[in-house]
């Protein structure tokens, strides 16, 4: 079985989770120093360990032996220990560890040549876990138990099965998370929102791997909502008249549209915060809708374009300074793939 253990691949696969408790049930055999006049004999047992890390744990363990000494007398010994244990490759389905500790063995003879006798105890060894799956393991262990007074030489070798619960993955721990859980993706766009660059991207356009729009008119910015914005469509004051200067920006948005013929276009207007709110949205309305009729004097379907004012309800920056009222008053276009 251990060579068998051995010869299994290692998958990636967290099962020495961090936390867990485990339930050992094991036998096999147990070989006595010479100078105790004991025969070597099955020995049967059972550990509880606790995983502090998924490479650290303690474990507590308890085995008997029923024997006959030389001369044909009964015995029956009692070995109990608590052990640390390192496991190395945790994540892994295959797992190897070593072990030391302290403890107790007792000796009770079914004989007046013998006294009962209880000893003090070191052990090391090593071991295999093979994890089936989460909930039961194969595992193999053998230990050099070492009683002082007189010092004897032990060796015990086992085969078992292991019953893990509690603990978290290997994978929850390496994420940050308690649970391996899909990513947040706000905008639907493919892209998580803790790397996304333009997480308010309308549901449909394609977009590159910062989760912004993969295509963008000549001349355009890429806000964080994935809009298009340009900073020199310029109007008449309070006014939803274009000026002259504007018109060869506007015609870069006309050939990007009849570039991309799946793609639609929402026309937004903002203004900054001077004046009442009614009149920046009447005027920020007016301004979509004066682009929009714009890019329709130009040949794009009206079916294509929709207009829409937002007053200043959306600034993009401090409305206290004059700098960032001129950065507020925009026309942003949102692409919306049909």
């Amino acid at each position: 079985l251990v060579v068998f253990m051995v010869a299994l691949p290692g998958q990636s696969m967290a099962e020495n989770n961090a936390g867990s408790m485990g339930l050992t049930f094991f036998f096999g055999g147990y070989t006595f120093d010479p100078d105790q006049d004991l025969d070597s004999e099955l020995t049967v047992g059972l550990g509880l360990g606790y995983n502090i890390t998924s490479n650290l744990g303690i474990e507590a363990m308890v085995n008997t032996v029923d024997t006959k000494g030389d001369f044909g007398f009964d015995a029956s010994a009692l070995v109990s220990h608590v052990d640390g244990l390192y496991h190395f490759n945790p994540e892994k389905k295959l797992v190897l560890y070593l072990a030391a500790g302290v403890g107790l063995i007792r000796i009770d003879y079914d004989s007046f040549l013998h006294s009962n006798d209880t000893d003090m105890l070191v052990n090391y060894g090593a071991g295999l876990k093979y994890f089936v799956d989460k909930s039961v393991a194969l595992r193999a262990d053998v230990r050099h138990i070492i009683s002082f007074g007189p010092t004897n030489n032990n060796l015990r070798y086992t085969l078992g099965l292991l019953f893990p619960f509690g603990g978290k993955s290997q994978l929850s721990q390496k994420s940050g998370q308690t649970a391996v859980l899909p990513e947040s993706d706000s905008d639907g766009d493919g892209v998580p929102d803790h790397l996304d660059k333009c997480p308010d991207t309308h549901k449909g356009v394609a977009v590159d791997r910062y989760g912004c729009p993969r295509t963008q008119p000549t001349g355009a910015e890429v806000t964080e909502r994935g809009t298009y914005v340009f900073r020199n469509i310029q109007f008449d004051t309070g006014k939803a008249t274009i000026k002259q200067g504007s018109y060869a920006v506007l015609d870069n948005v006309v050939m990007f549209l009849r570039d991309n013929p799946d793609m639609n276009m929402e026309i937004q207007g903002h203004t900054d915060n001077i004046g009442s709110e009614a009149f920046n949205v009447t005027l920020s309305e007016s301004r979509a809708g004066a682009v929009l009729e714009y890019l329709q004097s130009k040949g794009v379907e009206s079916g294509r374009l929709t207009s829409k004012g937002y007053g200043s309800s959306m600034p993009v920056a401090d409305n206290d300074t004059g700098q960032g009222r001129a950065l507020n008053r925009r026309v942003e276009f949102a692409p919306i793939t049909r």
